[in-house]
């Protein structure tokens, strides 16, 4: 956008905004938003209980102040903790991402369910948000199965990876479609590795010494 009244002048705003996605079935298929996103599922409205867009208007505008000073409440909370000299010399830890909302959610934690309440209630969003998307995910899924199967290690090359993808879908009579590319595995497995990490399994790629420079993964 240009500055008011200016015909060169250049003025970049940026901003960092929460998006909201409302759906029945499942709206996020991949790791990486998946460990950035708070999945919060609703009950079905009973019979009876649905309003029209006018009447949720008007009961939104009356409680429209209220919720504005409770929140300016909890930012002014927030604030006063983050100057303080005390919460400046405590340390929260590794951080997960969205490492600022969690800076937030540990400064007003206090108000609601005490120290450590909001971390342990943010990494059980994330990991049952994981545990959803392993049932939809044939890569994941058989990464993990590989993992118990094998006593917490397993490698083999990404052909090998894929033979036992079709295998494991094939027995099970899943309808989920079987990855045929080998770099498209290659960089899915890449993209599901916070997911792995965070059930304490490591990944590692390296490259044979053979002339056909295969990959092989690594997991441990």
């Amino acid at each position: 956008m240009r500055r008011a009244r200016t015909d060169a002048d250049e003025v970049y705003l940026e901003f960092k905004a929460p998006v909201i996605l409302n759906g029945i079935g499942d709206l996020i298929l991949r790791p990486d938003l998946a460990d950035r996103a708070l999945v919060i599922n609703t009950t079905a409205f009973p019979e009876g209980g649905r309003r029209d867009t006018a009447s949720v208007n008007k009961a939104f505008s009356a409680l429209a102040p209220r919720l504005t000073e409770a929140l300016l409440d909890l930012l002014a909370f927030a604030r006063r903790k983050f100057l303080s000299e005390e919460f400046g010399e405590w340390s929260p830890g590794p951080l997960p991402r969205m490492a600022e909302f969690a800076m937030l959610g540990i400064a007003i934690e206090d108000l609601f369910g005490g120290p450590g309440s909001f971390m342990n209630a943010y990494d059980k969003n994330r990991q049952t948000a994981a545990d959803e998307l392993a049932e939809l995910d044939p890569i994941l899924l058989t990464i993990l199965e590989l993992w118990d199967e094998n006593k917490n290690c397993w490698s083999g090359t990404m052909q090998e990876l894929q033979a036992e993808i079709a295998r494991r879908l094939k027995a099970s009579g899943s309808r989920l479609p079987v990855p045929t590319g080998l770099a498209q595995i290659s960089s899915h497995v890449k993209r599901i590795k916070p997911i792995l990490i965070a059930k304490k399994i490591n990944v590692a790629f390296h490259r044979a010494k053979t002339k056909d420079r295969r990959r092989t993964l690594h997991l441990f």
